[in-house]
Protein backbone atom coordinates (compact mmCIF):
# COMPACT_ATOMS: atom_id res chain seq x y z
CA UNK A 1 0.00 0.00 0.00
CA UNK A 2 1.26 3.52 -0.63
CA UNK A 3 0.46 6.39 1.84
CA UNK A 4 0.77 9.80 2.08
CA UNK A 5 -0.06 12.67 4.57
CA UNK A 6 -1.65 14.64 1.81
CA UNK A 7 -4.39 11.75 0.72
CA UNK A 8 -7.72 12.05 1.74
CA UNK A 9 -9.97 9.64 1.42
CA UNK A 10 -9.22 8.66 -2.48
CA UNK A 11 -12.44 7.95 -4.10
CA UNK A 12 -11.43 7.13 -7.86
CA UNK A 13 -8.53 6.41 -9.96
CA UNK A 14 -7.61 6.46 -13.75
CA UNK A 15 -4.14 5.88 -15.87
CA UNK A 16 -3.01 9.41 -17.05
CA UNK A 17 -0.81 10.01 -20.42
CA UNK A 18 1.90 10.21 -18.61
CA UNK A 19 2.13 7.00 -17.52
CA UNK A 20 1.07 7.66 -13.76
CA UNK A 21 -1.90 6.97 -12.57
CA UNK A 22 -4.47 9.66 -10.94
CA UNK A 23 -7.00 9.45 -8.01
CA UNK A 24 -9.38 12.04 -6.85
CA UNK A 25 -9.17 12.53 -2.64
CA UNK A 26 -12.58 12.96 -1.89
CA UNK A 27 -12.49 14.60 1.55
CA UNK A 28 -8.67 15.91 0.78
CA UNK A 29 -10.38 18.46 -1.63
CA UNK A 30 -7.47 17.26 -4.25
CA UNK A 31 -6.23 15.65 -7.23
CA UNK A 32 -3.23 12.65 -6.55
CA UNK A 33 -0.60 11.44 -8.74
CA UNK A 34 0.65 8.46 -7.68
CA UNK A 35 4.08 6.96 -9.80
CA UNK A 36 4.65 2.92 -10.34
CA UNK A 37 7.45 3.27 -7.94
CA UNK A 38 4.57 4.78 -5.34
CA UNK A 39 5.91 8.10 -4.70
CA UNK A 40 2.48 10.39 -4.51
CA UNK A 41 2.16 14.07 -5.25
CA UNK A 42 -1.33 15.86 -4.33
CA UNK A 43 -2.48 19.17 -6.05
CA UNK A 44 -4.83 21.24 -4.06
CA UNK A 45 -8.43 21.60 -6.07
CA UNK A 46 -9.94 25.24 -5.12
CA UNK A 47 -13.83 26.35 -3.95
CA UNK A 48 -13.48 22.84 -1.84
CA UNK A 49 -15.02 20.63 -4.61
CA UNK A 50 -15.35 17.01 -3.08
CA UNK A 51 -13.87 16.09 -6.31
CA UNK A 52 -15.19 12.01 -7.18
CA UNK A 53 -14.67 10.42 -10.56
CA UNK A 54 -11.51 11.22 -12.59
CA UNK A 55 -10.41 10.33 -16.12
CA UNK A 56 -8.48 10.60 -19.03
CA UNK A 57 -8.83 13.15 -21.94
CA UNK A 58 -7.38 12.70 -25.28
CA UNK A 59 -4.05 14.69 -25.02
CA UNK A 60 -3.35 13.11 -21.71
CA UNK A 61 -5.19 15.65 -19.24
CA UNK A 62 -6.90 14.19 -16.50
CA UNK A 63 -10.95 15.51 -16.38
CA UNK A 64 -12.70 14.46 -13.06
CA UNK A 65 -15.77 15.38 -11.45
CA UNK A 66 -16.32 17.84 -8.33
CA UNK A 67 -19.48 17.99 -5.70
CA UNK A 68 -20.57 14.52 -5.55
CA UNK A 69 -24.26 14.65 -3.58
CA UNK A 70 -23.88 17.92 -2.39
CA UNK A 71 -24.82 20.54 -4.52
CA UNK A 72 -24.76 22.89 -2.05
CA UNK A 73 -20.63 22.39 -2.55
CA UNK A 74 -19.07 23.55 -6.11
CA UNK A 75 -20.46 21.39 -8.39
CA UNK A 76 -17.97 21.72 -11.73
CA UNK A 77 -16.07 19.95 -13.98
CA UNK A 78 -12.06 20.25 -13.78
CA UNK A 79 -9.13 19.28 -15.47
CA UNK A 80 -5.54 18.98 -14.59
CA UNK A 81 -2.68 18.67 -16.46
CA UNK A 82 0.37 15.86 -15.77
CA UNK A 83 2.23 19.29 -14.24
CA UNK A 84 -0.22 19.66 -12.22
CA UNK A 85 -2.31 22.95 -13.62
CA UNK A 86 -5.95 22.74 -12.61
CA UNK A 87 -8.95 24.43 -14.31
CA UNK A 88 -12.73 24.50 -12.97
CA UNK A 89 -15.50 24.48 -15.67
CA UNK A 90 -19.05 25.17 -14.81
CA UNK A 91 -22.35 24.86 -17.02
CA UNK A 92 -25.83 24.65 -17.31
CA UNK A 93 -27.35 21.40 -16.24
CA UNK A 94 -23.76 20.18 -14.18
CA UNK A 95 -25.68 19.25 -10.91
CA UNK A 96 -24.20 16.42 -8.45
CA UNK A 97 -21.76 14.82 -11.08
CA UNK A 98 -20.59 11.29 -10.29
CA UNK A 99 -18.33 9.14 -13.07
CA UNK A 100 -16.91 10.81 -16.35
CA UNK A 101 -15.20 9.15 -19.61
CA UNK A 102 -13.68 10.02 -22.37
CA UNK A 103 -16.79 9.63 -25.35
CA UNK A 104 -16.25 8.34 -28.28
CA UNK A 105 -16.83 12.03 -29.89
CA UNK A 106 -13.32 13.02 -28.11
CA UNK A 107 -15.38 15.27 -25.46
CA UNK A 108 -15.31 13.75 -22.42
CA UNK A 109 -19.11 12.65 -20.81
CA UNK A 110 -20.11 12.84 -16.93
CA UNK A 111 -23.08 11.39 -15.18
CA UNK A 112 -25.51 14.21 -13.82
CA UNK A 113 -26.71 12.66 -10.85
CA UNK A 114 -28.13 15.66 -9.90
CA UNK A 115 -29.79 17.03 -12.91
CA UNK A 116 -30.87 13.41 -14.25
CA UNK A 117 -28.98 13.72 -17.03
CA UNK A 118 -25.61 13.07 -19.01
CA UNK A 119 -23.34 15.15 -19.93
CA UNK A 120 -20.71 16.45 -22.39
CA UNK A 121 -18.11 18.92 -22.16
CA UNK A 122 -15.43 19.78 -25.17
CA UNK A 123 -11.72 20.29 -24.49
CA UNK A 124 -12.10 23.83 -24.31
CA UNK A 125 -14.94 23.46 -21.61
CA UNK A 126 -18.23 24.02 -23.54
CA UNK A 127 -21.21 22.23 -21.83
CA UNK A 128 -23.67 20.48 -23.24
CA UNK A 129 -26.76 18.43 -21.70
CA UNK A 130 -28.87 15.01 -22.64
CA UNK A 131 -31.39 14.40 -20.31
CA UNK A 132 -31.56 10.48 -19.63
CA UNK A 133 -35.27 10.26 -18.29
CA UNK A 134 -36.39 9.97 -14.52
CA UNK A 135 -33.02 8.43 -14.05
CA UNK A 136 -29.82 9.29 -11.46
CA UNK A 137 -26.43 8.40 -13.64
CA UNK A 138 -23.87 7.59 -11.35
CA UNK A 139 -21.37 5.62 -13.43
CA UNK A 140 -20.11 5.94 -17.12
CA UNK A 141 -18.43 4.76 -20.00
CA UNK A 142 -17.71 4.09 -23.65
CA UNK A 143 -19.23 1.24 -24.99
CA UNK A 144 -17.54 -0.86 -27.87
CA UNK A 145 -20.75 0.28 -29.88
CA UNK A 146 -20.02 3.52 -29.88
CA UNK A 147 -22.51 5.19 -27.33
CA UNK A 148 -22.20 6.12 -24.00
CA UNK A 149 -23.94 3.37 -21.29
CA UNK A 150 -24.46 4.58 -17.52
CA UNK A 151 -25.93 3.08 -14.19
CA UNK A 152 -29.02 4.55 -12.64
CA UNK A 153 -29.02 4.22 -8.31
CA UNK A 154 -31.54 6.00 -6.26
CA UNK A 155 -34.75 7.54 -6.76
CA UNK A 156 -36.85 7.56 -10.06
CA UNK A 157 -35.51 4.80 -12.42
CA UNK A 158 -32.54 3.81 -10.01
CA UNK A 159 -31.93 0.21 -11.00
CA UNK A 160 -31.06 0.57 -14.43
CA UNK A 161 -28.67 0.49 -17.20
CA UNK A 162 -28.87 3.08 -19.78
CA UNK A 163 -27.64 3.52 -23.53
CA UNK A 164 -27.30 6.86 -24.85
CA UNK A 165 -25.80 7.59 -28.40
CA UNK A 166 -23.65 10.70 -28.72
CA UNK A 167 -26.92 12.59 -30.37
CA UNK A 168 -28.40 12.46 -27.26
CA UNK A 169 -31.24 9.63 -27.90
CA UNK A 170 -30.96 6.85 -25.29
CA UNK A 171 -32.69 3.22 -23.99
CA UNK A 172 -33.20 2.25 -20.23
CA UNK A 173 -32.77 -1.49 -19.45
CA UNK A 174 -34.39 -2.49 -16.26
CA UNK A 175 -34.23 -5.82 -14.83
CA UNK A 176 -35.11 -7.44 -10.69
CA UNK A 177 -31.75 -8.40 -10.76
CA UNK A 178 -29.89 -4.78 -10.84
CA UNK A 179 -29.86 -3.55 -7.37
CA UNK A 180 -27.80 -0.29 -6.92
CA UNK A 181 -25.73 -0.04 -9.49
CA UNK A 182 -22.37 1.82 -9.37
CA UNK A 183 -19.64 1.58 -11.59
CA UNK A 184 -19.64 0.12 -15.18
CA UNK A 185 -16.52 -0.68 -17.87
CA UNK A 186 -15.89 -2.00 -21.37
CA UNK A 187 -15.05 -5.70 -21.17
CA UNK A 188 -12.54 -7.60 -23.23
CA UNK A 189 -15.51 -9.56 -24.22
CA UNK A 190 -17.34 -6.81 -26.11
CA UNK A 191 -19.90 -6.42 -23.49
CA UNK A 192 -20.38 -4.01 -20.71
CA UNK A 193 -19.59 -5.13 -16.88
CA UNK A 194 -21.21 -3.13 -13.96
CA UNK A 195 -21.37 -3.42 -10.11
CA UNK A 196 -24.22 -4.12 -8.12
CA UNK A 197 -23.44 -2.43 -4.94
CA UNK A 198 -26.21 -3.30 -2.58
CA UNK A 199 -26.68 -6.42 -4.84
CA UNK A 200 -23.61 -7.88 -4.51
CA UNK A 201 -23.32 -8.98 -7.35
CA UNK A 202 -21.24 -8.16 -11.02
CA UNK A 203 -23.84 -7.62 -13.95
CA UNK A 204 -23.02 -7.92 -17.49
CA UNK A 205 -25.05 -6.71 -20.70
CA UNK A 206 -23.84 -6.75 -24.40
CA UNK A 207 -24.96 -3.80 -26.78
CA UNK A 208 -28.18 -4.92 -27.79
CA UNK A 209 -29.05 -5.45 -23.90
CA UNK A 210 -29.07 -8.75 -23.05
CA UNK A 211 -28.00 -9.11 -19.22
CA UNK A 212 -26.67 -11.95 -17.04
CA UNK A 213 -25.73 -11.78 -13.21
CA UNK A 214 -23.18 -13.34 -11.35
CA UNK A 215 -23.37 -13.64 -7.92
CA UNK A 216 -20.48 -15.18 -5.28
CA UNK A 217 -20.42 -15.54 -1.94
CA UNK A 218 -17.00 -13.61 -1.93
CA UNK A 219 -18.61 -10.33 -3.49
CA UNK A 220 -19.79 -8.12 -1.00
CA UNK A 221 -20.35 -4.52 -2.16
CA UNK A 222 -18.44 -4.53 -5.01
CA UNK A 223 -18.25 -0.61 -5.97
CA UNK A 224 -15.48 0.38 -8.83
CA UNK A 225 -14.71 -1.89 -11.92
CA UNK A 226 -12.20 -1.90 -14.70
CA UNK A 227 -10.34 -4.41 -17.99
CA UNK A 228 -7.58 -5.71 -16.77
CA UNK A 229 -4.58 -6.74 -19.29
CA UNK A 230 -4.84 -10.43 -18.71
CA UNK A 231 -8.49 -10.60 -20.23
CA UNK A 232 -10.77 -10.03 -16.78
CA UNK A 233 -12.64 -7.98 -15.34
CA UNK A 234 -11.68 -6.88 -11.67
CA UNK A 235 -13.67 -4.83 -9.28
CA UNK A 236 -13.35 -3.50 -5.66
CA UNK A 237 -15.25 -5.15 -2.89
CA UNK A 238 -15.68 -2.29 -0.89
CA UNK A 239 -17.44 -3.91 2.49
CA UNK A 240 -14.65 -6.40 2.59
CA UNK A 241 -11.62 -4.68 1.89
CA UNK A 242 -10.62 -7.36 -0.88
CA UNK A 243 -10.01 -7.21 -4.64
CA UNK A 244 -12.23 -9.64 -7.28
CA UNK A 245 -11.55 -10.77 -10.45
CA UNK A 246 -14.02 -12.03 -12.81
CA UNK A 247 -13.62 -13.74 -15.84
CA UNK A 248 -16.07 -13.21 -19.09
CA UNK A 249 -17.59 -16.80 -18.44
CA UNK A 250 -17.97 -15.04 -14.41
CA UNK A 251 -15.19 -17.05 -12.75
CA UNK A 252 -14.75 -15.29 -9.80
CA UNK A 253 -11.45 -14.80 -7.10
CA UNK A 254 -11.04 -12.60 -4.45
CA UNK A 255 -7.85 -11.66 -3.15
CA UNK A 256 -7.61 -9.90 0.41
CA UNK A 257 -5.08 -6.99 0.07
CA UNK A 258 -6.57 -5.11 3.33
CA UNK A 259 -8.34 -2.83 0.53
CA UNK A 260 -9.36 -0.44 3.27
CA UNK A 261 -12.39 -0.40 1.89
CA UNK A 262 -11.78 0.32 -2.07
CA UNK A 263 -13.41 2.10 -4.33
CA UNK A 264 -12.21 2.97 -7.84
CA UNK A 265 -9.73 0.99 -9.86
CA UNK A 266 -7.90 0.79 -12.82
CA UNK A 267 -5.53 -0.84 -15.07
CA UNK A 268 -1.71 0.66 -14.55
CA UNK A 269 0.95 0.68 -16.97
CA UNK A 270 3.22 -1.97 -15.38
CA UNK A 271 0.72 -5.19 -15.35
CA UNK A 272 -1.14 -4.06 -12.48
CA UNK A 273 -4.47 -3.49 -11.19
CA UNK A 274 -4.40 0.31 -8.74
CA UNK A 275 -7.29 0.59 -6.72
CA UNK A 276 -8.53 3.62 -4.13
CA UNK A 277 -8.94 3.04 -0.19
CA UNK A 278 -11.21 5.42 0.95
CA UNK A 279 -11.23 4.32 4.78
CA UNK A 280 -11.67 7.43 6.57
CA UNK A 281 -8.23 6.01 9.02
CA UNK A 282 -6.22 4.53 6.76
CA UNK A 283 -6.50 5.95 3.07
CA UNK A 284 -4.20 4.96 0.64
CA UNK A 285 -3.53 3.36 -2.75
CA UNK A 286 -3.19 0.22 -3.68
CA UNK A 287 -2.11 -2.13 -6.26
CA UNK A 288 -2.46 -5.90 -7.30
CA UNK A 289 -0.22 -8.00 -10.11
CA UNK A 290 -3.12 -8.96 -12.64
CA UNK A 291 -1.99 -12.76 -12.97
Amino acid sequence: MFTDVSLGQPRDIALGGDGNLWFTNYSGYSIGRVTPTGVVTSFRVPEVPLPNGIAAGLNGDLWFTTGAAFPTHSTRVGRITSNGVITLFSGVGISSPLGITLGPDGNMWFANWGSKSLGSITPDGVVSNFPAGNTTPRGITTGPDGNLWFTSSGSGDGNTVGRMMPEGQYVLFSDPSINTPFDIAAGPDGNLWFTNMIGNSIGRITPAGVLTTFQDATMSGPYGTAAGPDGNLWFTNSNTDTIGRISPTGDVVAFDQEGRTPKGIAAGPDGAMWFANGNYVRWSVGRIVAV
